[in-house]
């Protein structure tokens, strides 16, 4: 049966199509990391080096640096950085191209360590949602905003309780998903997180669903 997705993935229903070989056309789309450079390449953005801030793992940086990009990575966190470092060092490891490196950092991601107009593209995903207060986010999208190229691009990536695990965190009770929790993710609608965007200086906002999880 043919199935509408213009309502959003439906994971109960549709998570087995992730396991066929023949993924479709709209399935390749919801890439992240292609849908990213898609957009950039539409716009004529030459992406080179890119800023990964609240990186954690590093899990997202390097589905770029799989692309051959110049990719520096942002956390808080020392042992996170231990944690991106050696993700990124299985990934050279299984590359033929070794030049590729990725740059690691532990800095505050209020105030960014670099001068104006560094990157090309600025990145993160799993931070924006634990910002609870409106000023706080503009803060953060401000500081993003101060070290992008003029023309650059900015990907944040909100996964507004829409990851299929989210029910049986629910059940086990885990802080980012309890609202009496400090931690606990806000929801934004689409509308809204666009508006916020437009507040901060961003113009030519899009605002799409894609499976952060897959990739």
């Amino acid at each position: 049966n043919k199935i509408d997705y213009s309502l959003g993935w439906s994971w109960a229903g549709d998570s087995f199509k992730a396991k066929s070989r023949f993924k479709p056309y709209w399935y390749a789309m919801r890439n992240p990391i292609t849908s990213v450079l898609r957009y950039c390449n539409k716009r004529n953005i030459k992406v080179n080096r890119i800023l990964e801030v609240g990186c954690g793992g590093g899990t997202f940086g390097v589905g770029f640096m799989i692309h051959n990009l110049d990719v520096y990575f942002i956390d808080a966190s020392i042992d996170m950085l231990k944690v991106c470092s050696n993700n990124i060092k299985k990934v050279l490891f299984s590359r033929k191209n070794k030049n590729i490196e990725g740059r690691l950092f532990c800095q505050d991601m209020f105030n960014l360590g670099f001068k104006d107009e560094q990157f090309d593209l600025v990145i993160n995903e799993g931070v924006y949602e634990h910002l609870h207060e409106k000023d706080v986010r503009k803060r953060f999208l401000e500081a993003s905003k101060r070290v992008l190229k003029k023309g650059g691009c900015v990907f944040i990536a909100i996964p507004n309780n829409k990851h299929p695990m989210t029910a049986y965190w629910k059940k086990k009770g885990y802080c980012w998903l309890d609202e009496n929790s400090p931690y606990c993710e806000i929801v934004l609608s689409a509308e809204e997180f666009k508006n916020e965007l437009e507040e901060s200086g961003f113009y030519d906002v899009y605002c799409d669903g894609c499976r952060l999880w897959d990739f």
